[in-house]
């Protein structure tokens, strides 16, 4: 009953509607590597499953859209951290060379595993450290140490997880490095 509903609702909307997804939002979605197509079919079946009903089961069908709708409300989150930080661009950009450094030196999978991790901690923190400093700007817009304290620390977590990724780099680039610049 309930995928007939989805059916139903999908069938009701036109996937070509123009408000699907922005040209600004296609442009985002690009820029972070993604497809805008594919946010596109997100975008309508979110559309599709708010038009449903409630379900016979516990549980309301349309909580797949809130689910669903709140990828859109992350992946909002990211892009405004990428346009509005400078450390997350920063990020990106030593992500691709890292990436770029993986690929030459043909990493092992153990070794891609210990990379990516690193990588999300710190674009992870730093998107975190982001967020509090614009919560502390909220509550406190006027200079208060306390809320200093409060982003202070934020920022020393990021510095925490980036130490971490330099360790991981040197321990999986090192060697590489060491043989390649010894010849």
């Amino acid at each position: 009953m309930r995928f007939r509903t989805v059916a139903s609702n999908y069938r009701k909307l036109k996937p070509d509607e123009s408000d699907i997804v922005s040209s600004k939002t296609q442009h985002t979605l690009f820029s972070l590597g993604l497809d805008p197509a594919y946010t596109s079919t997100i975008t309508f079946l979110t559309k599709a499953a708010r038009g449903m009903t409630q379900s016979s089961g516990d549980e309301p069908v349309g909580c797949f859209a809130r689910r669903v709708a709140s990828f859109g409300n992350a992946f909002r989150g990211v892009a405004f951290a990428i346009q509005s930080e400078a450390h997350v661009r920063i990020d990106l950009v030593v992500t691709v060379a890292v990436v770029g450094a993986g690929l030459y030196f043909d990493l092992t999978t153990s070794e891609w595993c210990s990379i990516a991790l690193a990588i999300g901690l710190v674009i992870a923190s730093e998107i975190l450290n982001t967020a509090i400093e614009r919560l502390v700007d909220i509550v406190s817009p006027e200079h208060n140490a306390a809320a200093g304290r409060v982003k202070d620390i934020a920022a020393g977590a990021t510095l925490v997880a980036a130490g971490c990724s330099v360790v991981v780099g040197v321990l999986v680039f090192g060697p590489r490095l060491v043989v390649l610049l010894s010849h």
